[in-house]
């Protein structure tokens, strides 16, 4: 499985730990002091992903920016829609529908268990094929 994790923090080897044990990947991008833009045009945009775990707080271009440039690549490209899981510290009402109008197809709030990722993970895929 090819994914993409946008990370502002150490907690990317936690991710990368979990998403690893709990698939096999081929590719695996991290933006730990990178920008999300940059990640974008070196690799999103040149080749498709299975999976697109993001934090919703990153540096330079925040996380639902970061969705928006994806949806918006798979739109010119004619891509099919790749899952996108928004990782937060927010729990407020009414974040998890503005991640959903930028399109993440799935979110988790912070503190998170590898479990916890891991399910959510399997959801994001299950719904996205579902819907393909």
């Amino acid at each position: 499985m090819q994914v993409i994790i946008l990370l502002r923090s150490a907690a990317s080897t936690f991710i990368t730990s979990a998403v690893s044990r709990g698939t096999r990947r081929r590719r695996n991008s991290s933006s730990i002091g990178v920008s999300c833009l940059t990640i974008i045009k070196d690799a999103f945009e040149k080749e498709e992903f299975d999976l697109v775990l993001v934090d919703i707080q990153t540096p330079v271009m925040d996380g639902l920016k970061a969705t928006e440039a994806m949806r918006a690549i798979e739109r010119q490209k004619a891509r099919a829609r790749t899952p996108i899981l928004a990782l937060t510290a927010d729990a407020l009402l009414g974040d998890a529908e503005r991640r959903r109008a930028a399109g993440c197809d799935g979110h988790l709030s912070k503190p998170i268990s590898k479990e916890q990722l891991i399910t959510a993970i399997e959801n994001v895929r299950f719904v996205a094929q579902a819907q393909s």
